[in-house]
């Protein structure tokens, strides 16, 4: 591995891993930003609620990372099947109006998952399983 290989992997590794301290704006960002983490480190998320202040009964406003354990006690999924895990999949508006039509017409999911998988070029692009 050339020295700039590992450079330029730990700098992007910067930006991708939860470090003490970290603040986002809202639930759904910090929600994306571990989600995205679990995906290319190899697990799931899900989101649970959360508490509010109680003196206000008010949302707080800025979410922040207090605490961040890096190892996992369990294996973690390949690389290749993060697509597959619950907090991965992802379905357009479009995507579903689109297994909807095919219904419509008496296409089986099977067939319309199929072709669907074709049109964007593999399993892993779709978004969904």
């Amino acid at each position: 591995m050339a020295a700039t290989d590992v450079v330029s992997e730990n700098f992007s590794e910067l930006y991708w891993k939860p470090k003490y301290g970290m603040e986002f704006d809202s639930d759904e960002s910090a929600y994306d930003f571990y989600n995205a983490y679990g995906s290319k480190v190899g697990f799931s998320i899900r989101k649970e609620t959360f508490g509010k202040n109680k003196r206000t009964d008010r949302k707080k406003n800025k979410f922040f990372v207090y605490h961040f354990v890096e190892s996992h006690n369990h294996p973690l999924v390949m690389e290749e099947c993060t697509h597959m895990l619950s907090s991965q999949r992802r379905i357009s508006s479009s995507q579903a109006m689109e297994v909807d039509l095919a219904d419509g017409f008496g296409i089986s999911l099977k067939s319309t998952y199929e072709l669907m998988v074709k049109q964007v070029g593999g399993r892993k692009s779709l978004g969904y399983t």
